[in-house]
């Protein structure tokens, strides 16, 4: 009985203190296996050194002279020197050396092992401070919202952070356009296979979001808008997953921000447009749009198939009356917002009209672009503007509100993240991203979205003829991998009404104009030979060139012309125009004998583009004025693209082209 009790007593006691001790033993295991190499030699040879110190007045009896300490240490540690015939002389120089080399290696052991001792304290015995990997949130929204919040994602994480350790990481992104969000969330976040052309594996549309904070609850509700099986089909979607969105999507009842469209305006041009009148009334929608044509303005708003912003002022302008796209309205090739404004700053710069363009745009990106920065794009940096040179937003009782609704995206159901979303939501309801200034006509009305504005606008006829020169072929920028990038990821701004070809035009060795076509596609991206993906894979294998052929005789030459003619080179052509320094009139005078031929965009690479070509970034207002009877107006730019953005270079190409058509 006393000897069970007693074993019991003893596994107990033992069992606590192994206990006690795992967590050190633990720490001292992990520190030894990623300790550097030093501590594993010095160690042994601490040890071995304390080891023969102790253990030598066990073989010599009592130790009586610190000399027979270090005698000891020194016998055993220059052991193998005694095996050697040394000289005379040296083993005389070494005999005086014997007790100071002792010394020094007792020294050496101790000190060693004095560092080893520390290290482990600091290292296992004392708490190593290291944080535990955040949980990471992951919210998209519009392009013009990434900036506020972002810095609400980061005083966010501030507040939270607890003895320096930050419990949560919120990674802020650009949301995909409405019709991007409407596959994509229907089938797991994938683009949609139209786009994907001859890629043998499935893309996403971005890192998977936790959130979603639209612009408004308009373009919520036309996300969520149920799709129909024929719609779902024909864009490779699954047939199966055509349900309501309502189970994954859902909207919180918090407000993270409120704010309204805004009519945005430079200082020098404020006192034009903007009069007492017009305060007076609100600024009717359709009276500033006439007295903007009446001064030879433009009011100008972001592509509608790109932004959410410029969706909600289609929207707007089709219910209140004036129709855009005319002189006064219309979309610019921008896909928001903020990089609208940029494009109007670029266009400052450059000297061009920017005094007559009006930005139809939420109030906060105009005062953002006052208060300087880069506005979340890359070459937008520029100082705090005051004065002629800075936007005034006004509001309009005919422009809506926004109230930036928080959306929640259960792809799981995980009760941390969901407690995680939780707390920021519930904290930026309390801390808004936008706030209402309260100043001139509140508009009384939410915004609306309509699908068709959400869409790319009038059907384009193009024709891509592509530069076949040597030099272009050796194009660093404008290869033909390259540009069958570019094309495939510009696919998306491509309707299925849309025409769309493809070719070269160069001289062969003999001087014969050469233009060899792909077959004519369609914007629906099928596979045969008349799809989108037939044209971009033309364009990836024709390994056809020669050398450079005049623009003119292109545009004269063409058997079928489209009604838009894009051509693609990296400059060579103008040089062999006929006329020296009349590139431009050569190419002017050809586009105004083709009969089939009304616009014109030449973009370079590399290359200069001729005097007398004007450039689409001016943005000038359209003076565009012919009516059914009258003839027919030509275009004609030239884009000398500068850095290696081809696939925004084709978008802003494929944009003027709808504006034009």
């Amino acid at each position: 009985m006393v000897t069970t009790a007693l074993t019991a007593a003893v596994t107990s006691v033992a069992t606590l203190v192994a206990t006690a001790a795992a967590p050190f033993s633990n720490s001292l295991q992990r520190f030894i296996e990623q300790a550097p190499v030093s501590p594993l030699i010095t160690v042994p040879a601490s040890v071995g050194a304390i080891v023969i110190i102790c253990c030598y007045p066990l073989w010599r009896g009592r130790v009586r002279t610190p000399g027979r300490w270090a005698a000891a240490v020194a016998a055993v540690a220059l052991w193998p020197f005694h095996r050697i015939q040394w000289p005379q002389g040296l083993r005389s120089w070494a005999g005086r050396l014997l007790v100071p080399l002792a010394v020094g290696y007792i020294a050496a052991c101790l000190g060693a092992f004095t560092g080893l001792v520390g290290l482990v304290v600091v290292k296992v015995v004392t708490p190593s401070g290291a944080c535990e990997p955040p949980r990471e949130l992951r919210v998209i929204t519009a392009p013009e919202n990434v900036t506020a919040l972002r810095e609400r994602a980061e005083a966010y994480t501030k507040e939270q952070r607890t003895d320096g350790c930050a419990p949560v990481r919120i990674a802020v992104g650009a949301a995909p356009t409405i019709e991007e969000m409407r596959y994509g969330f229907r089938n797991e976040w994938l683009r949609d296979d139209s786009l994907q052309n001859d890629e043998p594996y499935r893309r996403m549309l971005g890192l998977t979001p936790d959130a979603w904070i639209p612009t408004s609850s308009a373009e919520f509700d036309l996300v969520v808008q149920d799709v129909s099986v024929e719609e779902t089909t024909k864009n490779g979607g699954v047939p199966g997953k055509t349900s309501s969105l309502r189970s994954l999507l859902h909207k919180r009842d918090e407000q993270v921000g409120t704010d309204h469209m805004a009519i945005a305006v430079f200082g020098a041009a404020k006192n034009d447009l903007l009069t007492g009148e017009l305060e007076s009334a609100g600024y009717p929608l359709a009276e500033i749009v006439q007295r903007a044509r009446s001064k030879g303005m433009s009011l100008v708003y972001p592509q509608p198939a790109f932004s959410t912003s410029g969706a909600i002022v289609a929207t707007t302008l089709s219910r209140a009356g004036p129709e855009p796209g005319g002189t006064g309205l219309r979309a610019t090739f921008d896909n928001s917002a903020n990089a609208l404004l940029c494009h109007l700053k670029a266009g400052q710069e450059e000297a061009g009209d920017w005094a007559k363009l009006v930005a139809l745009v939420p109030s906060h990106t105009a005062d953002e672009y006052n208060r300087g920065g880069d506005m979340g794009i890359e070459g937008c940096a520029h100082n705090p503007l005051a004065g002629r040179a800075a936007l005034t937003a006004v509001s309009s009782v005919d422009l809506p509100t926004l109230d930036y609704p928080f959306v929640e995206i259960n792809w799981s159901d995980d009760p941390a993240r969901r407690a995680a979303l939780d707390a920021f939501v519930t904290w930026l309801a309390h801390n808004k991203l936008f706030e209402p200034s309260g100043e001139g006509p509140q508009p009384s009305y939410p915004a609306r979205i309509s699908a068709d504005a959400a869409r790319p606008g009038h059907r384009v006829d193009l024709q891509i003829m592509i530069d076949g020169s040597g030099s272009m072929a050796r194009s660093p920028t404008a290869s033909a991998s390259a540009l069958h990038d570019a094309l495939a990821e510009v696919r998306q701004i491509l309707t299925d009404t849309d025409q769309v070809s493809a070719g070269k035009f160069f001289a062969d060795d003999k001087g014969t104009s050469k233009a060899p076509m792909a077959g004519e596609g369609d914007g629906g991206g099928g596979e045969g030979p008349g799809g989108y993906g037939e044209v971009l894979r033309w364009i990836a294998d024709d390994r056809q060139s020669g050398f450079d052929e005049p623009i003119s005789a292109l545009i004269g030459g063409l058997s079928r012309p489209a009604n838009s003619l894009a051509v693609i080179t990296d400059g060579g052509p103008f040089n062999d125009e006929p006329g020296p320094g009349n590139a431009a009139r050569s190419i002017r005078r050809a586009l105004e004998k083709a009969a089939d031929v009304s616009n014109l965009y030449i973009l370079t690479f590399g290359g200069r583009c001729p005097d007398g070509l004007e450039t689409p970034r001016s943005m000038r207002p359209s003076n565009d004025t012919s009516g059914p009877s009258e003839p027919v107006v030509k275009h004609v730019v030239c884009d000398d693209t500068a850095g290696t953005d081809v696939a925004g270079a084709l978008g802003r190409m494929i944009f003027q082209f709808r504006e034009w058509s």
